[in-house]
């Protein structure tokens, strides 16, 4: 609702545009969907990608994991928009390699490798967008 947003996205040349919902907790995802709705359409009209940012669950929320990525795949359904499967992949890389601390000391965020998965993720669809 902060009009400097929609005039960033509109003129700030943008080649994407990586939006979040925030993740601990996830919130009122109605407020998710209605401004994610409204961002994406921004986000489009001004020509730039817009993948959204799925998010990983707290370090001891795997059985989580599903309604998050699940509530940014019905974004991604109803609006069109690329999906950053960070949520999935981080998971997926935890369950491969059990050895390797993906999360930082508060359980919450990411560790150092645990944000390089999650930039190699949103790059990867960034760069191999159809756009």
């Amino acid at each position: 609702n902060e009009p400097e947003v929609r005039f960033n996205i509109a003129y700030g040349g943008y080649d994407a545009v990586i939006l979040q919902h925030v993740a601990h907790p996830m919130g009122d995802l109605s407020v998710m969907a209605q401004s994610g709705r409204q961002l994406i359409r921004w986000v489009q009209e001004s020509g730039a990608d817009n993948p959204l940012y799925d998010m990983i669950t707290k370090a001891d929320g795997e059985s989580a994991q599903a309604e998050m990525s699940g509530a940014y795949r019905k974004l991604q359904e109803e609006t069109g928009c690329e999906l950053a499967p960070v949520g999935d992949r981080w998971w997926a890389y935890h369950r491969a390699h059990p050895e390797i601390e993906l999360y930082a000391e508060d359980g919450q965020h990411a560790s150092e490798t645990g944000s390089r998965l999650a930039a190699a993720t949103i790059a990867e669809v960034v760069l191999n967008s159809t756009k």
